[in-house]
């Protein structure tokens, strides 16, 4: 094993680093809580040993703890962008929904991550509204101001079919997922979601899915 702990800050953060990746998230962290006054004394060392902080919390389930690491790192330096989606995310983490939809938004314009992090947050927050209360304009807007590269990405795709059948936009949602699955045959996510439409979709009278989800399990494990 490559030795790099010792007594200089830097060498500790490498140290953490490679327990971190080892899966010693209760080593790295302890490492780092120990070294945190010494590493603050470099701001760039001091922002990254607080993110990489606030991922082991993550690994250890500490919602408190990850969102007092990546809190830090963001206040270090605001526009710095791990930071403030790590903080976003230990937001969440910590139950607090409506924080954590305000960073991503923020973050957006910046973050395909972060927009699609928004969305889906939108669509959880009108889905727990009731139906004559539901505003979807935010969501939709966002997804179309996505640019051309990240629309053709899973997670856009993903994302784009949730927002679209909890709009009630079941056949579109449909296509979509057919359009995806043609483009990425062994993407499985798509064929789930897919099936867990046609389970939704059995006992409403509004839209019947042109398929069983029984159907498409079969075609999967073809």
């Amino acid at each position: 094993k490559l030795n790099v702990s010792g007594p200089s800050p830097g060498g500790d953060f490498l140290q953490a680093r490679l327990d971190f990746v080892d899966g010693k998230f209760a080593a790295a962290a302890a490492l780092l809580e120990d070294r945190r006054q010494d590493l603050g004394a470099s701001p760039e060392l001091a922002r990254q040993a607080d993110r990489l902080l606030g991922l082991c919390y993550q690994k250890l389930e500490n919602p408190e703890q990850q969102l007092a690491a990546f809190g830090r790192a963001a206040e270090e330096d605001p526009s710095w962008l791990p930071g403030r989606l790590g903080q976003a995310s230990a937001l969440l983490a910590a139950g607090k929904f409506d924080d954590a939809l305000a960073d991503y938004r923020q973050l957006a314009p910046r973050s395909p991550e972060a927009r699609l992090a928004a969305v889906r947050l939108l669509i959880v927050r009108n889905l727990r509204a009731p139906a004559d209360q539901r505003n979807w304009a935010e969501a939709d807007v966002l997804l179309d101001k996505a640019s051309a590269d990240v629309r053709k990405t899973t997670d856009f795709r993903l994302t784009k079919v949730n927002l679209l059948a909890s709009e009630g936009h079941f056949e579109d949602a449909w296509n979509g997922l057919n359009d995806a699955i043609a483009d990425e045959p062994k993407e499985m996510r798509y064929r789930l979601v897919q099936a867990d439409l046609a389970d939704f979709g059995k006992e409403r009278k509004d839209w019947k899915p042109p398929q069983t989800s029984q159907a498409i399990d079969r075609k999967s494990v073809v």
